[in-house]
């Protein structure tokens, strides 16, 4: 048993060397100037690219609008919305995560300053520009929930199913909003969606973890020094022997 934890203590040892690694290099994409994405983007090569700031402009398809959550933001349960950035003829159709808003403002109808205010507007459809993070694929496990489009609800960034939903290509961007605190609150208190901040979110607990394996190994490592050291019982011709 103490080797064994203390196998486990050092292989997250070598994992917190290699998350620390992943963390700088992804630390270094994310401080490069941002760069327009092609026309036509090759879905296979966005791993590469995976948290690089990039520009892209278009028009925002509000009707094909999703709510990702339940989700958090300083301590505020809200969702995030997913919007189809349609980028004009000859060039693919995007997703963007705009950003948190308020649970009171899940439903679009509940929201109307982060929309079109009028028909012709919308119509319209005035162009944007978005500063974003492009986004890899999350890890799902066997505790992730299932989505459910039939119903509205949306629990899992599943890239392609929420890409199949709207119409877009499996291509996801973080908008990024920086902005002071109050700014950001008076947003929030308005129902316009806020986008993430510019930095890396991946949890890091190896240090936890093989502290704790290590303590394991100490701990049962004294623990199989004592029962070694501990006396042998005393068998019924010794103790005649002792008489």
């Amino acid at each position: 048993m103490p080797l064994f934890t203390l196998g486990l203590g050092i292989w997250q040892v070598k994992r917190l060397q290699w998350k620390v690694d992943l963390i700088e290099q992804l630390d270094k994409k994310l401080h490069q100037d941002p760069v327009r994405l092609p026309a036509r983007i090759d879905t296979a090569a966005i791993p590469e690219f995976a948290w690089r700031k990039v520009f892209v402009t278009g028009t925002l398809d509000h009707e094909h609008s999703i709510e990702l959550g339940p989700k958090t933001r300083d301590g505020q349960l809200g969702y995030h919305v997913f919007t189809p950035l349609v980028r004009g003829e000859g060039q693919d159709t995007i997703l963007v995560n705009r950003g948190f808003v308020k649970r009171e403002f899940r439903e679009a109808k509940d929201r109307p300053a982060s929309l079109p205010l009028t028909k012709e507007t919308l119509q319209s459809k005035e162009p944007v520009a978005i500063v974003g993070m492009l986004r890899d694929q999350e890890a799902r496990n066997s505790f992730t929930p299932v989505n459910e489009p039939e119903k509205g609800q949306w629990v899992f960034s599943d890239i392609a199913e929420i890409a199949r939903y709207t119409g877009a290509e499996p291509v996801l961007v973080d908008q990024i909003y920086d902005d002071h605190p109050g700014k950001v609150e008076m947003l929030l208190r308005e129902g316009i969606p806020v986008g993430r901040n510019a930095t890396i979110e991946l949890r890091n607990m190896h240090a936890t973890y093989a502290a704790t394996w290590f303590s394991l190994s100490l701990a049962t490592g004294y623990m199989f020094f004592r029962l070694m050291r501990r006396p042998s019982p005393v068998t019924p011709a010794q103790f005649r022997g002792i008489k």
